[in-house]
């Protein structure tokens, strides 16, 4: 396992003065926000005196790549298999994966790169378990990463709309829209190396199943960027507009419908996926030692208690882990990060079974996972 945290670590009271002021003024919605989400703290990728960037995506996956592989037989020319998730390449094309293998260097090997949002990182992690399952390949490594600042600096935002503050008042769910999320977004890359055994001295992790379903059949776009919708609710994308339009109505940046969300994406998470994937993998509640959720907010983790509830399947808070309130939200990149911050408190079992969750909004999708803990 291996992660790159850009700089250091920005609190509550420095934000602003990284992401910069949206026309000079102070931000009203700000505190609004961050009372919600439960973060303390993240990392950007900016340099916090010139607010330039630092890195590209690129850059901080090969740097999570590195310490994933180092002090590894793997670490100069060993690997078979390059897959990358993430939701924002730094470019349209050549692809994401191509860029971080172009900054590894290394040797020729497999390149593949997953899209999505959330779960682009699980898409990658089961594209590499899945080549070695089928004995394609013999090792692989696998990535999650994001680089949400550069859509979040106040160079691309207008005056926050006093309607808009009066209903995130009411009604926190509506943080999530476009003028909001760079309260909620942040910056970071993890890596995993997979090999067909596991480590012969210290722990692993051994992947038992990844379930990933999609109901974008069932419901409308949640969470999108470079496109907008129409007066049907639509989705144009940037190909379709105007050169002028892409700047004039902010097609290029991060938007979600906050109503679509607070509606069903707790629903779509446990009462339909979790439900499934009980069934399919006779799973039960008492037999999971750790539940490691990416969720967004903290005000989304009262709705998932609830919602476990409704299908009975509770699990006792002692045995949730995350690390969100330190480390940010950094999308697809969250669930290796915080893996990785489980194993190093050095609490794990052999034989622990950790079930994992993740969500992604933008039409939505849900990605459960299942590890065993392997301890020699």
């Amino acid at each position: 396992m291996g992660s790159f945290l850009p700089g250091k670590a920005i609190d509550n009271s420095q934000i602003e003065e990284v992401l910069g002021f949206v026309n000079g003024n102070n931000s009203k919605a700000k505190n609004i926000v961050l009372r919600s989400n439960g973060i303390k703290s993240r990392h950007y990728a900016l340099d916090p005196i010139t607010r330039k960037s630092t890195h590209t995506n690129a850059e901080l996956t090969a740097l999570a790549v590195k310490d994933a592989l180092k002090n590894t037989e793997f670490e100069d020319q060993g690997v078979e298999l390059l897959a990358c998730g993430t939701t924002c390449p730094d470019q349209f094309l050549p692809s994401h994966a191509i860029m971080v293998h172009g900054e590894l260097e290394g040797k020729p090997h497999e390149v593949v790169s997953t899209a999505g949002v959330c779960c682009s990182s699980l898409a990658a992690l089961k594209y590499g378990y899945l080549a070695l399952l089928a004995g394609d390949k013999e090792n692989a490594v696998v990535t999650g990463s994001e680089i949400s600042s550069k859509f979040m600096r106040a160079e691309n935002f207008e005056n926050e709309r006093s309607e808009s503050l009066e209903e995130l008042k009411k009604n926190s769910s509506f943080q999530f829209e476009q003028d909001f999320l760079r309260w909620m977004l942040s910056d970071g890359a993890g890596a995993f190396l997979l090999e067909k055994t596991p480590k012969k001295e210290g722990v692993s992790f051994k992947i038992d199943w990844i379930d990933f379903t999609s109901y974008a059949n069932e419901v409308p776009t949640c969470m999108y960027g470079g496109a907008k919708k129409d007066e049907n609710k639509k989705l144009k994308g940037w190909l379709d507009h105007d050169r002028s339009e892409l700047l004039e109505e902010k097609v290029l940046n991060i938007s979600q419908d906050t109503k679509l969300l607070d509606q069903h994406m707790a629903f779509y998470a446990i009462n339909k996926a979790l439900v499934s994937v009980k069934k399919k993998r006779d799973l039960k509640p008492g037999d999971i030692d750790w539940f490691v959720p990416h969720y967004s907010s903290d005000y989304f983790r009262k709705k998932l208690e609830a919602k476990l509830e409704e299908i009975d399947f509770n699990i006792p808070t002692d045995k949730w882990f995350t690390t969100i309130e330190s480390k940010g939200n950094i999308g697809s990149a969250s669930i290796y990060i915080y893996l990785q911050d489980l194993l190093e408190t050095g609490k794990l079992k052999n034989d622990d079974t950790i079930l994992c969750f993740i969500p992604e909004s933008s039409r939505f999708s849900v990605a459960y996972m299942q590890l065993t803990v392997v301890v020699n």
